[in-house]
Parts: structure tokens; C-alpha cells; sequence
């Protein structure tokens, strides 16, 4: 009795783990980080970085930015980020234009300590957006030119990463790494749960067998 009762709890259990899995997996949001660099090719001028992507379901998007200071092979980065988040109907102007961010303190999910990153979540409806990072103080004029010219000399360069979390798709060869979506470790609990009482039930039907 004392087995079949264990049983029968687990089996329950392994129900309702199924059905939280299955629950949250229809509201998780799937995350894509990518990595790139803002550079200087002289003195009076920064590159910036472009990101095409389409949505794929209405939703909250958050795109957030983990530059200052990180290292990922090239040393600390100096690059103060701000972002630049367009419509991409194909022909880029400045009615295109959504949404900016230089400093936000509310960021720090990705790893990063500085509230100097760039973070931005809102609704988008399903289409095609661009976004553009590059070093602070950079005006809609220079995303639009592809190239921003500053007062940052010395630094407002180096390597950064970019956490989109949403349904999205991003094009070209930006070579995303996806991020697992909380749902998996649900799912993988109520597998194992699954299994362990699939294990005891064996054992007792082994039971019963010496038994008779």
C-alpha cells in the first residue's frame, strides 16, 4: 500500500508538472544574444552596428545591451552604448523611427553592472524593425548616414553583447546564439518525474512477480 501510494503521488505530481510546463511554455520568451564591436577607424569617427529582425508574434520585446567594461578576448570595452530601434520598411528615414536608449539602471538580467548599457522593452507588432548600437550622443541623422562622428577620441569603442527576448527572427548573418527558455527546465522535471515513477512501477511489478 505504502508504494502504490508513493505512486500514484508521484503520478500526480508528474501531471502537474506537465501542465506548468506546458503553461509557461505558451507565455516564455525565447532570448537570441549576439556579440559584435564598435571600433574607431580614426579619431573623429565610430562605427555602428546594424540588426535587422522581424517579429514574429505581437509582443514585449526587450533588447538589452552589455558593454561597459566587458571582455570577451579584446579587453574592457569603453563603449557607452546607445541604441536606435526603426520600422525597416527598406528605405531608412527618420519617420522610421521608434525608440532610443543610452542609460538605464533596470538592465542587469544579461550580467551587467553598469547602468551605462542600453536597455529597451516595449510592444511590437508583428514586422520588420531595424536596430542601431553604436557610442553614446549619436543623433538619428548618423544612424541614418551609417557612421557617427564625436567628440570621443580616446575611447567609446570596444566589444559588447545583445540579448533580444521576444518572438523574433534576425536576418543575415549575425550568427545568434539562442538562450533556453525557462520552460525547459520545466519540461525536463516533469520528464524525470515522469521517469521516476515509471521506475517504481517496475520495481513493484518485479515485486509481485517474486512474490507469486
Amino acid at each position: 500500500m505504502i508504494i502504490a501510494s508513493l505512486f500514484k503521488k508521484l503520478s500526480i505530481a508528474a501531471t502537474f508538472s506537465t501542465f506548468i510546463a506546458l503553461g509557461i511554455g505558451e507565455v516564455a520568451q525565447a532570448a537570441t544574444l549576439v556579440k559584435g564591436s564598435i571600433t574607431k577607424p580614426d579619431i573623429q569617427t565610430t562605427t555602428v552596428d546594424f540588426y535587422n529582425f522581424t517579429v514574429n508574434t505581437a509582443g514585449i520585446v526587450t533588447i538589452d545591451v552589455l558593454a561597459y567594461g566587458f571582455n570577451f578576448g579584446n579587453g574592457p570595452s569603453e563603449l557607452d552604448s546607445q541604441l536606435y530601434l526603426f520600422s525597416n520598411n527598406g528605405s531608412l528615414d527618420t519617420s522610421d523611427f521608434i525608440a532610443s536608449n543610452d542609460d538605464n539602471p533596470y538592465g542587469f538580467s544579461d550580467g551587467s553592472t553598469s547602468s551605462l548599457d542600453s536597455y529597451l522593452s516595449l510592444f511590437l507588432d508583428t514586422g520588420n524593425y531595424k536596430l542601431a548600437i553604436s557610442d553614446y550622443l549619436f543623433t538619428v541623422d548618423e544612424v541614418i548616414a551609417g557612421i557617427q562622428t564625436d567628440f570621443n577620441v580616446l575611447y567609446g569603442n570596444g566589444d559588447y553583447q545583445t540579448t533580444f527576448t521576444g518572438d523574433i527572427t534576425l536576418a543575415g548573418d549575425e550568427n545568434p546564439t539562442s538562450v533556453p527558455e525557462p520552460a525547459s527546465a520545466l519540461g525536463l522535471l516533469a520528464f524525470g518525474t515522469l521517469g521516476a515513477g515509471s521506475l517504481l512501477k517496475r520495481k513493484q511489478q518485479q515485486k509481485g512477480t517474486v512474490k507469486a
